[in-house]
């Protein structure tokens, strides 16, 4: 039985464990080769600040302001006060946040890394306040995940660890853990399939080394933060070693993302055996305290390990009371779709809301070119008892109109839908939205859908955002021949629209014109992995024979093809030169903020040169 005092150990050996995993590892993230630690390698050891728990600090916040009300939408509210990390898919998350996208949309558009660790790292909160609920675990974890990470396998790895570590307050058979963990997964995830191959070599008793190998053959790659792998080489320990030490230096030995994978796995063991587990030479030098990320700001956070321990403790009584209070259980689902960003109305709602509101863009894309027609769809979901009678609106800023029925001609005065959704009932407007081709263009478009209720002939007003973004648009020439503009969706150029001869270029030129609206520093990141040349207003600023990764981060993009210079309000053009590629090579170009250490993009349009 679990007792309040043993949940209590476990909640605070877990958080114990978090630290002393992340002061391990983090001096050793990003080495993929195999490793041989025996201990702390810092000559003088204390806590460190680690986002694997200074993410789950602003969760924590979120559940308590929200009184266990926990949803992607109010995730991001959070994320937009007190995250302003730009790593990688936070950095791309916030971007699209401050743009006006939600979730899921965050965290799937313009992202290239969500398949990577920063959501399976936040994982523990939601075991620890769903301890013994699965389902409850698995829907927190999915909320979370969604804001950084939808439609890719980081969702899929917090799921994945939530489940396992709320499960693993009442049991502790590790390989039973796994498998009940794995069975909340698609069987067709990356992350299903590096655990089942680990299972498998570990069954057939392979060394955890030579596990190791097959795994990174299987499910290897450039960029150390792809998540499958790291899952893996977190359960590596728990299968292979025995006792606390053994198990996080196989982990840690494992490379890669070790910061994560060390702080995951301490955590996992604190919870299924408590603090009598953990060794003294681990947890002696580091003491009580936490150390908070100075990118997280804003809000009250607890200053020990005893601190969020109880505090901890006491969200998940909030969790709790939320779940047994709410009246339809199928709220807390696993929600797989990315296409949609939801809105529940009246603004505030959560287990007993009236209205479900979806919006979702033509193509699954919210971008629009110049002179681009759109279809925007807004669907509404009637919960209430009684039938909605409503007029509905799409609202746009200049440089956008609203087309009528038929996207003929703008529509004189707006134009809407008059709908009656009786209870039970749901009901897809949709609107025509037009971009103007003129430049300079917005860099995007804040809008809003306007529902107006009649209730005995009187009218009330509710509204549901959304955000068009406007496309990067680039003269694309190859060998001399060009196809004429291409219109970019996101950030990455894919040479395949440049019409390669027989699918190669000696030399491609991307040309466009970088529109400011005011003078300012900033850094030019062109993310390639080829040779690459950048010409600004006819100067070269960047010039690299180097073959580079392709990790299109703000912060780690290559710095032999990166340049900081002052650029004056208005109009610069921008052309950007690869040799030898093939029609299977993309770049990535961006324009961040030097003066920020953690390089926010800032906003600007790319139009494409006439």
């Amino acid at each position: 039985m679990l007792t309040e005092e043993r949940f209590r150990d476990k909640v605070y050996a877990c958080w114990m464990g978090k630290n002393i995993g992340g002061t391990l590892g983090g001096p050793l993230e990003g080495i993929m080769e195999l490793l041989d630690i025996k201990g702390y390698t810092q000559e003088f050891v204390t806590a460190v600040e680690n986002d694997d728990l200074d993410l789950q600090l602003v969760n924590l916040h979120c559940l308590e302001q929200y009184a266990g009300q926990v949803t992607s939408a109010n995730l991001a509210k959070e994320w937009l006060s007190h995250v302003h990390f730009q790593f990688d898919e936070y950095g791309h998350a916030l971007t699209n946040m401050r743009k006006g996208l939600r979730p899921p949309l965050s965290g799937c558009y313009n992202n290239f890394f969500t398949d990577c660790m920063g959501s399976p790292i936040r994982s523990e909160l939601w075991g620890i306040v769903c301890a013994g609920k699965p389902e409850l675990a698995a829907y927190y974890a999915c909320q979370d995940a969604r804001v950084d990470h939808a439609g890719g396998e980081g969702v899929w790895g917090e799921v994945f660890f939530a489940v396992l570590e709320c499960l693993a307050f009442e049991e502790t058979d590790v390989e039973k853990l796994i498998v009940t963990a794995l069975s909340y997964l698609p069987e067709d995830s990356r992350t299903a399939g590096a655990v089942r191959l680990l299972l498998h070599s570990w069954r057939e008793k392979k060394s955890w080394k030579e596990n190791r190998e097959l795994l990174i053959e299987e499910f290897g790659g450039e960029n150390f933060t792809d998540a499958p792998l790291n899952i893996a080489f977190t359960l590596m320990g728990l299968l292979y070693g025995e006792g606390f030490t053994e198990r996080l230096l196989i982990t840690t030995d494992c490379g890669y993302d070790t910061d994560c994978t060390c702080a995951t796995i301490a955590s996992i063991m604190g919870i299924l055996y408590g603090t009598s587990y953990l060794d003294e030479q681990w947890v002696k030098p580091l003491g009580e305290k936490i150390l908070v990320s100075s990118p997280i700001y804003g809000f009250d956070v607890p200053k020990t390990i005893g601190e969020l321990t109880e505090r901890s403790i006491r969200a998940a009584k909030l969790a709790a009371a939320v779940y047994e209070a709410a009246p339809d259980k199928g709220i807390f689902s696993v929600n797989r779709e990315t296409d949609r960003e939801i809105t529940l109305l009246p603004e505030g709602s959560f287990a007993c809301c009236e209205l479900i509101c979806e919006t979702q863009y033509e193509d699954k894309n919210p971008s629009i070119a110049p002179g681009e027609t759109k279809t925007v769809y807004l669907t509404v979901q009637n919960k209430s008892l009684v039938p909605y009678t409503l007029d509905i609106t799409a609202q746009t800023p200049s440089g956008l109109e609203v087309m009528s029925e038929g996207g003929k001609a703008p529509a004189a005065g707006g134009c809407g839908s008059h709908v009656s959704i009786a209870p039970g009932g749901r009901q897809t407007v949709d609107f025509q939205v037009k971009a103007e081709k003129s430049v300079p263009r917005r860099a995007y478009y804040s809008c809003r859908f306007v529902l107006k209720q009649e209730i005995e002939g009187h009218w009330t007003q509710m509204e549901v955002p959304f955000t068009l973004m406007a496309t990067n648009d680039w003269k694309l020439e190859a060998d001399g021949i060009s196809p004429g503009i291409f219109h970019g969706t996101d950030s990455a150029v894919r040479l395949k629209q440049a019409g390669l001869s027989e699918g190669k270029a000696r030399m491609l030129k991307a040309s466009s014109r970088l529109w400011l609206p005011e003078e300012k520093e900033v850094r030019l990141l062109v993310v390639c992995r080829k040779p690459a040349a950048l010409l600004v207003d006819g100067r070269t600023v960047v010039k690299s024979d180097l073959d580079t990764p392709l990790i299109p981060a703000y912060h780690r993009a290559p710095s032999e093809k990166c340049a900081t210079l002052r650029l004056a309000a208005g109009a610069h053009d921008i052309e950007i030169r690869l040799t030898d590629v093939e029609e299977s090579d993309l770049f990535y170009f961006y324009v961040v903020n030097p003066a920020n250490h953690f390089a926010a993009e800032i906003d600007c349009v790319l139009t494409g040169m006439d």
